[in-house]
């Protein structure tokens, strides 16, 4: 049970039911996913060190399957760039700024 401490003791109950309620809910969506989407985390084009993404990516990786994308690595050549990106359902960045 939460125990906020200033909060009545209804909103307290409250709260924890709206927790319990999530957490249910969270775990259902992880045992019934049979597939998870493939997201491509893009490197090598300014984007934040992998310490300052942990959080972020470690939050997503409960819900997606990740893949380290290198943009330097075929920065000459932009059609293969794309077909290796279509390989996955969805792109992730995170800009420096």
């Amino acid at each position: 049970m939460i125990n906020n401490f200033g909060s009545s003791p209804s909103e307290n109950i409250n709260s924890s039911v709206q927790l319990l309620e999530f957490a249910f809910a969270d775990a259902i969506t992880k045992i019934t996913t049979e597939k998870k989407k493939r997201i491509a985390v893009l490197k090598g084009n300014g984007e934040l060190a992998d310490k300052y993404q942990a959080d972020y990516l470690l939050n997503l990786k409960e819900y997606y399957q990740l893949g380290e994308f290198n943009l330097d690595s075929l920065q000459d050549n932009p059609q293969k760039i794309l077909e290796n990106l279509n390989r996955f359902d969805l792109c992730s960045y995170r800009e420096t700024h």
